[in-house]
């Protein structure tokens, strides 16, 4: 599909509830990749990336040693 395919289109951000809109452009660039529409605006995303890395796990699992 082209950009010309897609009509900018309101969200609701699941996190703070905030209104955002989703372009036309940005509907293009997802069903390209095969993306699903985005559930967070883009402060909520940007926060929740920036508390991902803040916790230095950086996907990994931490375990704990457990003394019984």
């Amino acid at each position: 599909m082209e950009e010309t395919d897609f009509k900018d289109k309101t969200l609701k951000c699941a996190d703070c509830g905030k209104e955002f809109i989703f372009t036309a452009r940005d509907q293009a660039f997802f069903a390209e990749k095969g993306f699903t529409e985005p559930k967070r605006c883009k402060e909520c995303r940007d926060a929740r990336k920036n508390n991902k890395n803040s916790r230095g796990n950086f996907g990994t699992r931490r375990f704990e040693n457990k003394e019984n």
